[in-house]
């Protein structure tokens, strides 16, 4: 099917399961390796700047081809790209400056008086979303047959709202004003459908499955809601300002995968949960955690619920899910040093096999 993966069909197979709670053979297990033949070497070149280099679409796909050139995609793994300007870049679309470093990019607050809401608003003409556009359909030719293009990782709700007015300015204006914070959570939802369905069309038109960052795909559009900015409120707030907004979101897609980032964000699992149109959580033990109880709690009361589990992880991780779980509705996600290893970590999994 694919130049980069023979075998996607069975592989999209298996993922399309994992959204049903179903097995076809062996829960889907998206894992990569180096492969061991020598390849061309990465490009170089030169930019007079980060930004340039962000914005250098020719050579970030060109990075792309030699990276796939030197990857095996193995199990459930699809080679896939998406367009990148940063996690914030869907507040950018609406007018917040971007400010770039070599490993991401964050956005520049532009409503500092609740008079500035009037500078949030989707413009055609905006830079971002125009080089996205570009980066997407360049993805897309570059693509065709070798491997599968997403749309860029956009946020609005909560971390939208951030990017305008500053995460901890949020929290206080969630206290202290409102309903200002309700307008301002307004202005930053109103144009996110529009934008997923443009972004989601572009995709369809050429043929491939829509989906982002995450890894996984599924029949329809894939949506990976998410609230980072949420380990910072009570479950009071969380309802009374974020839930429907999450809400739209999972009713925007065919597939939805709520990103739970982090054990501050436990303490909305249940209202999540709630949500029919959410099919399953990613569970993102963060950098200096564990697996836990705590942890493990979360996937069983997810999978009581009739939700699916995107987890990321080594063998330590798989190992413990296998002894507490059945198989049914895990989506494991992890790497490898060498073909081999992958190939026995896969048969462990396929095996149910602590």
């Amino acid at each position: 099917m694919l130049e980069f993966k023979p075998d996607a069909e069975m592989a999209m197979a298996r993922h399309e399961a994992w959204w049903h709670g179903e097995i076809i053979d062996r829960p889907p297990v998206w894992i990569t390796a180096p492969k061991s033949a020598d390849h061309p070497p990465f490009p170089e070149k030169r930019h007079s700047s980060i930004r340039e280099r962000w914005f250098d679409t020719e050579y970030l796909l060109d990075v792309t081809d030699a990276y796939m050139a030197r990857t095996a995609y193995l199990g459930d793994s699809l080679p896939t790209w998406w367009p990148n300007l940063g996690p914030e870049v869907y507040s950018a679309f609406l007018g917040c400056p971007l400010e770039y470093t070599n490993e991401t990019s964050w956005a520049v607050p532009i409503v500092k008086d609740w008079s500035d809401l009037d500078l949030i608003r989707f413009d055609e003409a905006n830079e971002y979303w125009l080089k996205i556009g570009e980066m997407t359909d360049a993805g897309l030719e570059r693509a065709a047959g070798r491997y599968f293009v997403g749309y860029t990782d956009i946020h609005p709700g909560a971390d939208g709202a951030c990017a305008f007015r500053d995460p901890q300015q949020l929290c206080i204006d969630l206290m202290e004003a409102p309903e200002q914070a309700k307008e301002l959570l307004r202005r930053v939802q109103a144009p996110f459908a529009g934008i997923f369905d443009r972004l989601a069309t572009r995709l369809e038109a050429a043929g491939h499955p829509v989906f982002s960052w995450l890894p996984v795909t599924g029949a329809g559009r894939v949506h990976i809601p998410s609230n980072d900015f949420s380990c910072m409120v009570s479950p009071a707030m969380m309802r009374e300002f974020f839930l429907e907004i999450t809400v739209e979101e999972c009713r925007l897609a065919a597939r939805s995968v709520y990103h739970l980032d982090g054990r501050n964000a436990i303490k909305h699992l249940d209202m999540l949960l709630e949500i029919p149109e959410l099919h399953a959580i990613q569970p993102t033990i963060g950098a200096g955690d564990a697996l836990d109880e705590a942890w493990l709690d979360v996937m069983r009361r997810t999978r009581a619920a009739g939700k699916g589990i995107h987890l990321s992880g080594g063998w330590d991780v798989i190992r413990q899910v296998i002894q507490e779980f059945e198989p049914e509705g895990f989506y494991f996600c992890t790497g490898a040093g060498s073909v081999e290893e992958a190939e026995a970590l896969i048969d462990r999994i396929a095996r149910w096999e602590a």
